[in-house]
């Protein structure tokens, strides 16, 4: 294949260190390099498309060569800018402090000034020439699932990442050409150009690019998944080993066949499960993709399985709730500034709520271990004291500085929009039911919404409420803009009964539980904090608001030394509090700013874990609406 590349050289933009600003009414300085050795692009197949190549020369030092050909139109100038944000993951992630040795080209070769005018955009000088060539080095060490990674053997590249956007012709057409090394295959959900069968591809433009992450390597396996309707496909790249190929593909194919009977259509032809199996984590939805990141070391077991399922189903779930029916500011994309909206727990919020489930209604989840996943969102919740500080609309607004930057304070001064908005739909979803008699559910109103506002119109923040209404009535409404606007503790075990589920009681014993004292009534003493061993020195994580060491004045940071006079073993406090009862007075020794400080506590009671289970006791009406509920009837 033809080599994708350029000269090293030096960069065309430089930062000179410790010099003073400029006067706010100067000029940039624009600077122009001797080119290294040039190999002409090939005009694309659609003229008016942007050209990108990528090349992966570079990847033992972890850089992708990329080039691209910009038809100008013959304009003077042309701004160029990479994404700030990819869509999906909601934080300013200044993907452009990793594109380095940026040059500008006339198409013959010839270098074109080009001055820096912001942390993400170049302009570059066309004086009227029909294109300009852009060649960079592009530092791909990141492997999650928003940014770009090469090494030796592997790689994932998502475009919002890795591409320069032409500013002036934001609805261009796009072509992607990839300089494979030997051996190598590529999977990404976008047409190949023309009749191409090699590594090229179309887009409708910049937006369905970023909309299209790929994975490459030379041992990506392709798993055909049995359905009729689309073609979907497996596509994995790392350590199979531990992955249940086989049983993944009759699994997916039961998962996809579940979601489009419950959304009563299928948007897409094609789709592609991008499954990695490495050392990370996470997953993001596209239109007609995903990108999964497993760890190995966690698909070891039946709930190791389950939990790859879940990551699966919210991602596929996405296609419909998110992607397509979506807030009307989440697409087309601005992606150099925020999006805000309210809305967030609807998008991830309703969809953590119904991955599992849906699971549960495809048969991959049993009633106990589908209860087990909902126990631990209830427990989550139950334990976040900021769900009173912060209610789910302000929670989705200020993601862009809180859920991706998460901090010892993060408990106390916000919730998470995932797992409480699961709640939330859940309080909805039995709410529904019960006053339409078992007429109608959550399910509907996702339905009601799709058909009205997916596609290109997306909904306002009040619109999804207005859906709600239609179908459960005011009272529905009301409850959930007070669910959703107000921050206060949500009560669920109200939702519980309607669904003929209750909480389990305590079972906590000196014979099941080590820490519970005959002589305590079974309770656990607990101060409310979290912490670490750090280098031998056991330090504060967490001081939960309105806890034991938050009225003690415990800080996040302090060493805690001793507790009532013993000094703290090596495992930890936990020895310690053993011997204090709740309810008792001690006094906690810490260092804090090289300090050392004496605060006394007075010791609480660990909660207790929370399971919902079935109630037996549940009337057969209840019982009926349980199983409608959970087989999706």
């Amino acid at each position: 294949m033809r080599r994708i590349g350029f000269g090293l050289g030096v960069a065309t933009l430089v930062a000179a260190a410790c010099q003073p600003p400029a006067p706010e009414t100067s000029t940039p300085e624009p600077v122009i390099e001797e080119p290294a050795p040039f190999d002409p692009i090939p005009r694309p197949a659609n003229p008016d498309a942007v050209r990108y190549e990528v090349g992966f020369e570079g990847r033992d030092q972890r850089r992708l060569s990329v080039r691209a050909l910009y038809p100008v139109k013959d304009r003077s100038s042309v701004e160029l800018a990479m994404p700030v944000w990819i869509p999906g993951s909601y934080l300013l992630r200044e993907f452009s402090r990793n594109a380095e040795s940026l040059v500008a080209r006339a198409p013959d070769g010839a270098p074109l000034e080009m001055v820096k005018t912001a942390k993400n955009r170049v302009r570059v000088r066309a004086d009227g020439r029909a294109s300009i060539v852009l060649e960079y080095l592009l530092y791909a060490h990141e492997l999650t699932v928003r940014t770009s990674f090469v090494d030796r053997d592997r790689a994932v590249v998502n475009p919002a990442a890795t591409f320069f956007q032409d500013m002036g012709r934001t609805e261009a057409p796009v072509e992607m050409h990839l300089d494979l090394p030997g051996g190598w295959e590529v999977a990404v959900a976008l047409p190949h150009v023309g009749t191409a069968t090699g590594a090229a591809f179309a887009a409708t433009d910049f937006d369905e690019l970023v909309d299209s992450p790929l994975i490459a390597g030379a041992n990506l396996v392709d798993d055909p998944i049995s359905f009729e309707g689309a073609d979907v496909h497996l596509v994995h790249l790392g350590d199979l080993r531990p992955f249940p190929r086989t049983r993944a593909q009759q699994d997916v194919a039961r998962l996809v066949k579940a979601q489009a009977s419950f959304w009563r259509t299928l948007p897409f032809n094609r789709y592609l499960f991008l499954n990695v199996i490495d050392n990370a984590g996470g997953g993001l939805e596209h239109k007609a993709s995903t990108l999964l990141l497993f760890p190995p070391s966690r698909l070891k077991g039946l709930d190791g399985w389950r939990s790859w399922l879940g990551l699966a189903s919210h991602e596929l779930f996405h296609a419909w709730n998110g992607k397509r029916l979506r807030p009307a500011v989440l697409g087309p994309f601005d992606l150099e500034r925020e999006a805000y909206t309210e809305s967030l727990w609807i998008v991830e919020g309703l969809t953590s709520y119904y991955d599992d489930l849906i699971l549960r209604r495809a048969g991959l989840h049993n009633d106990k271990s589908y209860l087990a996943e909902l126990s631990k969102v209830a427990e989550s919740v139950a334990r976040t004291p900021g769900e009173e500080v912060q209610s789910l609309a302000r929670s989705s607004f200020d993601a862009w500085i809180e859920f991706y930057r998460p901090d010892p304070e993060s408990r106390n001064q916000g919730i998470s929009y995932y797992r409480k908005g699961a709640l939330v739909g859940l309080a909805l979803d039995a709410e529904i039911r019960e006053v339409t008699g078992d007429r109608l559910s959550l399910d509907d109103v996702m339905r009601a919404a799709w058909k009205d506002y997916s596609g290109a119109r997306g909904y306002g923040d009040d619109d999804f409420y207005d859906v709600l209404e239609a179908v459960g009535g005011a009272g529905v409404r009301a409850r959930a803009e007070a669910l959703a606007r107000t921050p206060e503790r949500i009560d669920i075990e109200p939702t519980l009964r309607r669904l003929g589920l209750r909480f389990a009681e305590s079972k906590a014993s000196p014979k099941d539980d080590p820490l519970a004292r005959a002589d305590w009534a079974g309770r656990r003493s607990d101060l409310g904090w979290t912490g670490s061993l750090k280098e031998g020195r056991w330090v504060v994580g967490e001081v939960l608001r309105g806890g034991p060491a938050w009225s003690g004045g415990i800080f996040p940071g302090d060493e805690v030394l001793a507790i009532d006079g013993d000094r703290l073993p090596a495992d930890g406090p936990t020895p310690l509090l053993r011997r204090h009862p709740p309810e008792s007075v001690i006094e906690v020794l810490v260092a804090r700013r090289g300090r050392v400080q004496v605060r006394t506590v007075r010791v609480g009671v660990r909660p207790e874990k929370l399971e919902i289970v079935i109630d037996e006791r549940a009337s057969p009406e209840t019982e009926r609406r349980r199983s409608a509920w959970l087989l999706g009837l």
